[in-house]
């Protein structure tokens, strides 16, 4: 491109050539086995890739399977198996296929309007030199080109502020008026050398303008869909490079590079950040109220501490679709918003090209800057050495662990295709992501996260409680040893307790803190109150209050005893320890302590579920008993059913379902029509006879009556240890609950009857949106996983038999 009226171009392609040489050159100071090369990807094009179907096409939104997997991913041991293993259980009824963009939108028609005009002004070009034109004729068509080039340069400099100081969309219009004007004076009986030169000089003068909107319209980006991922989709723009390496699996060095490659694109250029956050303002009004949209990640960070410059890469936003619209409509809004961002990404790529170029002696200045001084210095290769050791240690844990699995080692073409979007690796601009209908992510943030959405600058980004659950939950993955990125944890711990010490964060500590107070957890209050360090307290506090409710602790009082028992030990011993060291280093021990308890937790849950399971007979003979002398129906409900039907799954299933916590059993009375018929005055004798049962069953302990939540809960007569300590765990909670509606389909469990999957699979979901505490929401994402694979089973066979309610 070189040589038009835009004649920044080939400094701008110097620029981005610079920046390839650069990360290459910090690379090769790490000495990587095999020489590589990056360089950028001129013959660029914009790419949809999505799964369809193997054979009959079937709605994409359900059954989920996309999210199903997903899930059911959730218990591979880190991020590359979760995704090798999601491609797989994909490939079982979907092949990958790529796609160009869907079309529409005015970017998509100005780029099309643009080739249709340059392959009519070629053919004109062709007969001209072939000395065969109508001079009049070829004329009056170099007119309308030059129409509809200054209508497309309008169209550019219309499209931002900053578009309108681009010098060169000026001259493309004042060349196109010129050349309407002159080719306007060509009539019949003017003479045909004159005719001629005008044509030739209006010919010279459309093919400058051309080139000079091609620069543009053509852009340096790249714009992809990406619905290939099976719990999000993911809308990009990005600037694609192309590494080259000898060594078979290159993904190693193609995450630094593309790190590499966006860091430096962003260093120090203050033009590029405010073309950005303006395109992540205009992105946020053309979606409206419609759906949620969001900046996240380190620049969400920055705009919520107040500090919007100092954010470093590239701009990670999310965009949230309401989760209970039904599935068609859902899919319909999706396809909405995706057209939406799709043709605004397209402009954003126009803008940025022709700001890269008004831009580029900025950027060749800092890239250069940055390859004598930072890219040399002994701190960057360290860095990058730790970081290049981190991620290839994690793909030897990774391709160890997959050399056992054959199956999975035929799944490398799978992450082939993903990676071409972006030619490899890629200088990131924009990230749009859009959770999946089904996926627990976008059920959280849409009952969390949407209502704290407030505004800098017209850009939206969320408070502080979306920020604190999201680091602690990738340093809980660090800890847990699945992240490859754990060589970041620091740099985490201290942006963690950044926000920790806003004033935005008061609100949601206090509300993990009565979390903790509601509990009974007043050993554990104790210790928690001699921290000295204010930020210490509170991420303590807020670890807490989500075991509190991934344990489930306000509803068994027992384990919330024994829990707090156990927990204040080691609590005050980690106090004592942590005692002299800073608050970095404090904050990382409570999060050592955490995994400890956390461990310490999974272990105990899953040994509490095996007794539960083998109280069956007595459970359900009690509740049979119960609904009897009610005169009511008895259904199982919660991670107790869940259990029940994983134990009749046909065998294909694969997925696990989280331990049952206790046997959540509603007691349908047919004397009551709506929840405000039920009273004291109905629970007590109601409670009377559940402990007029129990009694006639060693099995059952103590019984005790909740008249808030209208139930009646059952303690088993044994203890369970748990650590030092040992207690009596909640076996039955029995909730009385109005006659069931007719309509309502459930499944047989012996003597009583359990909650169907189609009423298992949304209480999952709603569970795992509700737990922060990281072990216990993946095994519950899996649990959602195996509930809908064997819902998905159930369609191909005949049912199991069912019963309704005539209550």
């Amino acid at each position: 491109m070189p040589g038009t009226i835009c004649d920044k171009d080939g400094d701008a392609l110097n620029g981005l050539a610079l920046m390839a040489q650069t990360v290459t050159g910090v690379i090769e100071r790490s000495q990587p086995p095999d020489p590589l090369t990056i360089t950028y990807v001129q013959d660029r094009h914009d790419l949809t890739i999505r799964w369809v179907r193997k054979g009959p096409q079937v709605p994409p939104y359900w059954p989920p399977y996309q999210e199903a997997i997903a899930a059911l991913s959730a218990r591979e041991s880190s991020a590359k198996k979760r995704q090798l293993r999601a491609g797989l259980l994909m490939e079982k009824y979907f092949r990958i296929q790529p796609d160009s963009l869907p079309r529409g939108g005015d970017a998509q028609n100005t780029r099309d309007n643009l080739n249709a005009q340059s392959r009519r002004l070629a053919k004109l070009i062709e007969a001209y030199n072939a000395n065969t034109p109508q001079l009049i004729e070829l004329c009056a068509a170099a007119k309308e080109i030059a129409g509809e080039f200054k209508r497309i340069s309008q169209y550019l400099t219309a499209l931002a502020p900053s578009m309108q100081r681009i010098p060169c969309l000026k001259v493309c219009q004042e060349l196109c008026q010129s050349v309407q004007v002159e080719c306007g004076q060509i009539k019949p009986r003017v003479s045909v050398d004159k005719a001629k030169g005008v044509a030739g000089e209006s010919l010279k003068t459309l093919v400058a303008v051309r080139d000079a909107l091609s620069s543009i319209v053509q852009g340096f980006c790249t714009v992809t869909n990406n619905e290939a991922i099976p719990h999000f989709f993911l809308l990009r723009l990005l600037v694609p490079y192309h590494l080259t390496v000898k060594q078979q699996d290159d993904g190693v060095y193609r995450s630094i590079a593309s790190s590499q490659l966006t860091k430096l694109l962003h260093n120090e250029q203050n033009w590029l950040f405010e073309l950005l956050q303006g395109m992540i303002a205009a992105l946020s009004n053309e979606l409206g109220n419609d759906v949620v949209f969001f900046l996240k990640g380190g620049r969400g960070l920055a705009y919520l501490l107040g500090t919007p410059e100092r954010g470093e890469n590239d701009w990670d936003t999310q965009i949230l679709i309401n989760p209970y619209l039904p599935a068609d409509q859902w899919w319909q809004a999706y396809e909405r918003a995706r057209a939406i961002v799709d043709n605004l990404l397209l402009r954003d790529n126009f803008v940025f090209s022709a700001n890269l170029m008004a831009n580029a002696g900025t950027l060749l200045a800092s890239v250069e800057t940055y390859a004598k001084s930072k890219a040399t210095s002994p701190e960057t290769v360290d860095k990058l050495i730790n970081n290049i050791f981190v991620l290839a240690w994690q793909d030897v844990i990774d391709e160890d662990a997959l050399g056992l699995d054959p199956l999975l080692s035929l799944e490398g073409v799978w992450r082939e295709v993903t990676d071409k979007p972006s030619g490899g690796c890629k200088a990131e601009l924009i990230d749009v992501g859009i959770p999946r209908y089904y996926t627990i992510e976008l059920l959280q943030q849409w009952i969390y996260v949407r209502r704290g959405i407030r505004k800098t600058n017209g850009v939206p980004y969320p408070g502080a409680s979306y920020f604190i659950d999201d680091l602690i939950e990738v340093i809980r993955e660090s800890d847990a040893g699945i992240s490859p990125s754990s060589n970041k944890r620091e740099t985490r711990l201290e942006r963690l307790l950044e926000v920790l010490a806003t004033e935005d964060a008061k609100l949601y500590i206090l509300w993990e803190q009565s979390l903790v107070e509601a509990a009974g957890l007043v050993l554990c209050q104790q210790q928690i109150s001699g921290i000295g360090l204010p930020s210490i307290k509170s991420l303590t506090s807020i670890l807490l209050g989500q075991f509190c409710v991934a344990y489930e602790l306000g509803l068994d009082p027992n384990l919330a005893g024994a829990f707090d028992a156990v927990t204040s030990t080691m609590l005050q011993e980690l106090i004592l320890a942590m005692s002299s060291e800073n608050e970095i280093k404090q904050a990382g021990s409570v999060f050592g302590w955490c995994q400890t308890v956390s461990a310490m937790m999974t272990e105990h849950l899953a040994a509490r579920g095996t007794f539960v399971m083998e109280q069956t007979e007595a459970i359900l003979g009690l509740a049979k008993q119960i609904a009897g002398a009610a005169k009511a129906l008895a259904v199982a409900h919660g991670s107790y059913a869940a259990n029940l039907q994983r134990g009749v799954a046909p065998s294909t299933v694969e997925g696990n379902v989280i331990p049952a916590e206790f046997a959540a059993i509603a007691v349908h009375c047919a004397a009551f029509v709506s929840e405000s018929d039920i009273s004291t005055s109905q629970l007590k004798p109601f409670a009377e006879t559940v402990e007029q049962y129990a009694g006639q069953n060693q099995t059952f302990g103590m019984v005790g009556m909740i008249d808030a939540s209208k139930a009646v809960n059952v303690f088993a007569q044994g203890f369970l240890p748990l650590g030092t300590a040992s207690y009596q765990p909640l076996l039955i909670r029995f909730e009385l609950r109005p006659r069931l509606n007719a309509s309502v389909a459930v499944n047989r469990a012996g003597p009583i009857s359990m909650a169907s999957l189609i009423d298992l699979i949304p209480w999952c979901r709603e569970r795992a949106a509700d737990v922060g505490e990281w072990a216990t929401r993946w095994r519950l994402a899996e649990t959602l996983g195996t509930l809908i694979e064997m819902e998905a089973a159930l369609l191909a066979k005949p049912p199991l038999p069912l019963v309704k309610a005539n209550l």
